[in-house]
């Protein structure tokens, strides 16, 4: 496929800290086509190494046995079943629908999972000694385990032969390539020399410091994940193996933390750390690779490369992306080693502002972006010391902030700054906060998120002298705030959303809330509220007294701010930039993201149909807008219906308990109940004789018809009525 950045006929100039082509009209682009985030499933938390093959992943579960998720439909990653193993699951080779697993003092388990629903153990090779991590390529299997490793002839997967031992000290991974072993051990990377299988000898041995983790390999190298000591920093290495009795570091990274695993993919490496993040290197000249992703992600785990699929075991999750082709959306351009490091970011049209920490003082920047795609960096002001920026809003000609000390000599308040003239900022007043988050303005007033749990209502109708009129509490500390039609949105560290009506300017009334383990940001518009909370959360607040969950859209890192283009949201989640279709906030659709160029993202903005994104790295990045899409929206389970309708349960996915709305369109019966994925009731819930329309809030305690609990999987809620059936999925975890 070719690359689509040719259609922006790029020129680029170099302008100092400016990369930017030559300015035009930016054409958007379909980010859908790149490198993306494209389904997720649940993990028990006891989910360890993974392996993928034609359409199926498969899990470790430790004692647990091996977990299988049903990929076909990347989108819908579903798991099928756990596969109790007798012993304890620590590795997994796949080869089609035949699978190794490495099965602790049980041996060597081979199954055939051609039925994935029923899988049949073709034979239980017993080596003498534990089977802790194995490693295939053609015919043969190496076996590592209990300082011994052992070299397998699989031809047959039914009937494993013996081809030789070697006893030897590693115990983390095996790779095998033609005649070359590579295990990985504390301390060190150890080299086979398997010329004569039946006699594996000791070619040569590379040292790390800490473990040689993980292991993969890149033609005459191997990719080194050095799980380090601690949190000390660790280095991950790719060593040239072209002579085995001498092997020698062609490249390494320093990282602060531990790489966890590495994979190989032609010229690229994936490696990933202990620090919740990925990073994806071109290896195409070795001794100085090309870093072409760094990526967030809730939390890391091993990982599987297949069928043009990269899936991830975020430890409670699998992620799915898709990687083929590995190509990211074009970037318009650059500012990069900016004065600001900013961390949050406001728009006007025609200007950006980036307001962030630099040498400890909270300072706000400009950025003229009255060129479409050519921005230029015009001042900046400091606006507190020993702070950090918390919140932003641009009105007109000026702009107000929020800071949040770090030090008891540092300053937490309210600044209002001038900014008619962009070459000379001036700060207009200032007022003394409990610190806290962000802040919403809104006529004479603006409304400030304090520590302490309460709301700073200050008047700033004279910018030279706020006043604080008010402080009203909050039911947990305030760190996202938004306005819309009278009402104020606050997102809590600790109490989900809370609503406060304006009828009173001067002093907001509590009117509803929202549970949520952790709310950090809300924007409100057309009576929907988007709040992250680590993922996001769609929040029906047509009446602020009675919130309802719309959806939730699950996403790789964690939830920060959200900004629209029209129907689109852009999300950042921390070294990535996700785009959304929010056409219909009850099923959002993630289209694509921006997550390569390894730069950070904090906030977002957009201006003249450019998306501006601002990092804590010093850089502000230019994006072209997504191409506007025609399909029809889809929910979880096919096309929204336009009447009856089930809403999102929540949680999901769920232990037991799950609440959901069932949305009823008029008068009649209407049954519910609780299917499984093949369609084999579970258990009947509740008839209702709805007397109109209504919307019918019910519960499922996670049982079947008989009292039991039921077992990890999918299930879905069906609910029938006036002739029309709608339904919703469940993931159930144990």
């Amino acid at each position: 496929m070719p690359h689509r950045a040719a259609a922006f006929a790029f020129l680029f100039l170099t302008l100092g800290h400016l990369s930017q082509p030559a300015a035009a009209a930016t054409p958007c682009v379909e980010y859908g086509d790149y490198v993306r985030n494209v389904g997720w499933a649940p993990l028990p938390e006891t989910s360890g190494r993974m392996a993928s093959d034609d359409g199926l992943a498969y899990v470790c579960r430790g004692t647990t046995g091996l977990m299988i998720v049903d990929v076909t439909v990347p989108s819908e990653p579903t798991p099928i079943l756990t596969y109790d193993t007798p012993g304890s699951c620590s590795d997994v080779v796949a080869e089609g629908r035949i699978v190794y697993v490495a099965d602790g003092n049980s041996g060597l388990l081979v199954l055939d999972v051609s039925n994935p629903a029923s899988p049949q153990v073709l034979t239980t090779y017993v080596a003498g000694s534990a089977v802790s991590y194995i490693g295939r390529d053609g015919n043969r299997l190496g076996v590592l385990g209990a300082n011994v490793f052992r070299l397998l002839d699989v031809s047959d997967p039914a009937s494993p032969l013996p081809m030789g031992t070697l006893p030897v000290t590693a115990s983390f991974d095996v790779e095998v390539r033609g005649n070359r072993a590579y295990l990985g051990g504390q301390g060190s990377m150890k080299i086979l020399d398997l010329t004569n299988p039946a006699t594996p000898t000791l070619a040569g041995t590379f040292t790390v410091f800490g473990a040689a983790f993980n292991l993969d390999v890149m033609g005459i190298h191997v990719l080194v994940a050095n799980a380090g000591s601690g949190l000390d920093t660790s280095d991950n290495w790719l060593v040239d193996c072209s002579n085995p009795a001498s092997p020698t570091a062609t490249w390494n990274e320093s990282i602060y933390g531990a790489a966890y695993d590495v994979a190989v993919d032609g010229n690229l490496g994936y490696v990933f750390g202990y620090q919740n993040w990925f990073e994806v290197w071109d290896f195409t000249t070795p001794a100085t690779p090309t870093l072409v992703m760094r990526h967030s992600c809730a939390s890391i785990g091993p990982l599987a490369l297949a069928d043009g699929l990269l899936l991830i075991n975020e430890v409670d999750r699998l992620q799915v992306y898709n990687v083929d082709p590995f190509e990211f959306p074009p970037v318009v351009a650059t500012l990069s080693d900016l004065p600001v490091w900013g961390t949050r970011m406001a728009t006007t049209p025609g200007r950006v502002y980036t307001f962030g920490r630099t040498g400890g003082q909270a300072v706000l920047g400009i950025v003229d972006a009255g060129v479409p795609g050519a921005p230029i960096w015009k001042s900046s002001i400091q606006v507190a010391s020993s702070a950090n920026a918390v919140g932003i809003q641009a009105v007109g000609n000026r702009v107000y902030v929020h800071t949040r000390r770090y030090f008891s000599s540092g300053q937490s308040h309210l600044a209002i700054v001038d900014v008619t003239n962009a070459l000379a900022p001036n700060i207009l007043g200032t007022l003394p906060t409990l610190g806290g988050g962000s802040l919403a303005v809104v006529g004479n007033y603006a409304y400030v998120a304090q520590n302490g749990a309460s709301i700073a209502v200050v008047d700033i109708s004279t910018p030279s002298s706020p006043v604080l009129v008010s402080e009203t509490p909050s039911a947990g500390v305030g760190l996202g705030v938004d306005y819309d039609n009278g009402y104020l949105y606050l997102a809590t560290e600790s109490e989900g959303l809370q609503i406060f009506d304006l009828s009173v300017p001067a002093s907001p009334t509590f009117v509803g809330s929202f549970p949520l383990p952790y709310a950090n940001e809300v924007t409100v518009r057309d009576q929907v509220a988007y709040v992250s909370g680590g993922d996001v959360f769609m929040i029906d607040v047509s009446n602020p007294a009675v919130l309802s969950l719309l959806s939730t859209l699950v996403v790789d890192g964690f939830a920060g701010p959200i900004r629209f283009d029209g129907a689109y949201a852009w999300i950042t989640t921390d070294v990535d930039v996700i785009v959304v279709d929010m056409s219909n906030p009850a099923a959002p659709r993630r289209l694509g993201e921006q997550a390569g160029h390894g730069y950070v993202y904090d906030d977002v903005g957009v201006v003249d149909d450019l998306v501006y994104t601002c990092g804590s790295d010093g850089t502000i990045q230019v994006l072209p807008a997504q191409c506007t899409v025609t399909a029809v929206p889809e929910g979880p389970t096919g096309p929204i219906a336009a009447g009856l309708r089930v809403l999102p349960p929540f949680p999901n996915p769920t232990t037991d308990d799950v609440a959901f709305v069932a949305r009823l369109p008029g008068a009649g019966p209407y049954e519910t109940a609780i299917h499984d994925i093949g369609g084999r009731l579970v258990t009947n819930l509740t008839s209702i004789d709805a007397p109109g329309p209504m919307d019918a809030s019910l519960t499922w305690n996670g049982r079947d018809q008989h009292g039991r609990s039921v077992a990890t999987g999918v299930y879905f809620i069906r609910v029938n009525g006036r002739g029309e059936t709608a339904t919703q999925r469940i993931l159930v975890t144990k």
